[in-house]
């Protein structure tokens, strides 16, 4: 019997048949999607069906002649001579309408989601390559016929559309596809850790992790330090049953470790798998990743297996572990909102491939109003939407000062409940006590450098000097060392490197704990 590849030999590794991958990608496939339906209210079924059967057709069109003389290694070429991609798709769409949906699955994998609209121009065309159509169409049969002798025949379930938000459907969809795909070829030429962490979220056994953590800080009998534990005994008992939530509070209120124990609390009552923590700034994600590796880790785990941080600035131990906590394996994921919201929002494959990791989580969102431009809040809560009611996501939007965007008719065109997960004593309590504990001084006479120096010398305590150009407070800095002393003045900006910045907030920090 002929023997078909899929990939072709490289870095000492034989070519690996196409069986071998068709079969690989299933099983994968069939993992990921049947993780991801069990937090599905609706199309849990829908999605297991699709993405099998767009795993199962996914590389048809490797079987042409062509493709295999590449593929064998008899000839050399960068990329294949037939777009490999076309004929699964071909074959889907000639197979019923009821397959469409695994059709633009194969068309996606390697090329991305398309302009639906700009598609349906097409006619006939549509999700097809206009340079291999001819062929494909003349050769399907003959693909068809291996295939099956190769892998066997299927059978075709009785398909439907997704009674959810379409859009988000099909980026889980493809999601599963592609880490299904990308998962087998990896593992079969070495690339793929050999070993990866299988570590579930243990919800209960955090908290009480995290309890304990908690218990052992602000001992200090100060009104501050009795607001802070108020707070955090509220967000963790709160009684929600909302999908989404809110959480008012202000900064320095102790919103890092509350949030949490609520978010933990939620997963243990709803079943969750997985937490989201998304997070403004990277400074202020390393803050919050070292309390939770130091808080949430149980005995004889790995911290970095458990909360994995994921932003351009952060280490990894090593590149197995950059690896997976990109793929959001992990069960605590800290990331900004720019890498949260460009995936659910892409239409690449590269960046989808995590997707279908989201469903069953609950996500934290700080600073909810301010993490995309207002543009883009409209579709986003669609997608916060589509998460909470139809992959059983549950959400907490907070702020220091949150404002309430979902209550505006631009952004969001029906009501709904988003109830908050502090008690609004607590929240104004803890609003007045940090309007006293941080003045703001402003003039507005012009002055000149001596002047603003005189102006700062009044005031007691630490102070924040806060001006608006990065020359400005590298100036001004250097004139205060010059003037009073380096162990006076702290200079904070862009004009220093990263590595620099931190140092800089460390000895900060030391400073605020001298009397």
């Amino acid at each position: 019997m002929t023997e078909f590849y899929a990939h072709s030999s490289k870095d000492g590794y034989p070519a690996q048949t196409y069986q071998q991958h068709i079969k690989g990608v299933v099983d994968n496939v069939r993992c990921f999607a049947r993780e991801a339906a069990i937090f599905s209210v609706n199309d849990g079924n829908l999605l297991i069906d699709t993405s099998e059967i767009g795993a199962t057709y996914h590389d048809l069109g490797k079987l042409d002649q062509e493709n295999q003389s590449v593929l064998s290694g008899k000839e050399t070429a960068n990329i294949l001579p037939v777009n490999h991609a076309d004929a699964g798709t071909a074959f889907l769409m000639s197979e019923s309408i009821e397959q469409m949906l695994p059709a633009v699955a194969v068309y996606a994998h390697h090329k991305g989601l398309p302009d639906f609209v700009s598609e349906s121009i097409r006619g006939e065309s549509m999700f097809r390559n206009n340079k291999t159509k001819e062929l494909v169409d003349a050769s399907l049969t003959k693909y068809a016929q291996i295939h099956e002798e190769l892998i066997g025949k299927v059978l075709f379930p009785n398909a439907s559309f997704p009674k959810g938000d379409f859009s988000v459907f099909l980026r889980i969809l493809l999601s599963c596809l592609v880490d299904a795909d990308h998962t087998n070829t990896a593992s079969h030429f070495g690339q793929y850790p050999t070993q990866t962490p299988n570590i579930d979220l243990n919800p209960s056994k955090r908290l009480n992790q995290l309890d304990n953590y908690v218990a052992k800080l602000g001992t200090q009998d100060t009104e501050r330090s009795k607001l802070r534990k108020k707070l955090y005994e509220d967000c963790r008992n709160a009684v929600i049953s909302e999908n989404i939530s809110s959480c008012d509070s202000p900064v320095g209120s102790g919103k890092t470790t509350a949030v949490m124990a609520h978010l933990l609390a939620q997963a243990a009552r709803r079943g969750l798998r997985r937490i989201f923590v998304i997070l403004p700034f990277t400074n202020i994600i390393q803050q919050s990743v070292k309390v939770y590796r130091k808080a949430l880790v149980l005995p004889g785990e790995n911290p970095e297996d458990v909360v994995a941080e994921l932003h351009h600035r952060a280490d990894f131990e090593n590149k197995d572990l950059r690896h997976l906590t990109a793929l959001w394996r992990a069960p605590i994921i800290v990331t900004t909102a720019v890498t949260f919201f460009e995936t659910i929002a892409s239409n690449v494959p590269s960046t989808l491939r995590r997707l279908h990791e989201l469903p069953g989580s609950a996500i934290f969102v700080d600073e909810a109003h301010a993490a995309l431009p207002a543009s883009l809040l409209p579709v986003a809560w669609r997608w916060i939407n589509s998460y909470a009611d139809d992959w059983s996501c549950y959400w907490v939007l907070a702020s220091g000062s949150l404002n309430r965007f979902w209550e505006i008719d631009e952004i969001s065109s029906s009501p709904r409940n988003v109830p908050s997960i502090v008690s609004e004593p607590i929240r104004e309590a803890l609003s007045g006590f940090e309007i006293e504990r941080v003045e703001y001084k402003s003039t507005l006479t012009p002055k000149n450098i001596d002047e603003l120096i005189d102006c700062l010398q009044k005031y007691p305590g630490p102070r924040l000097l806060i001006v608006n150009t990065v020359q400005s407070a590298a100036i001004i800095a250097n004139y205060l060392r010059n003037m009073l002393g380096r162990d006076c003045v702290e200079h904070l900006s862009t004009a220093l490197l990263p590595k620099d910045r931190d140092k800089t907030l460390e000895r900060v920090k030391e400073r605020l704990q001298s009397p």
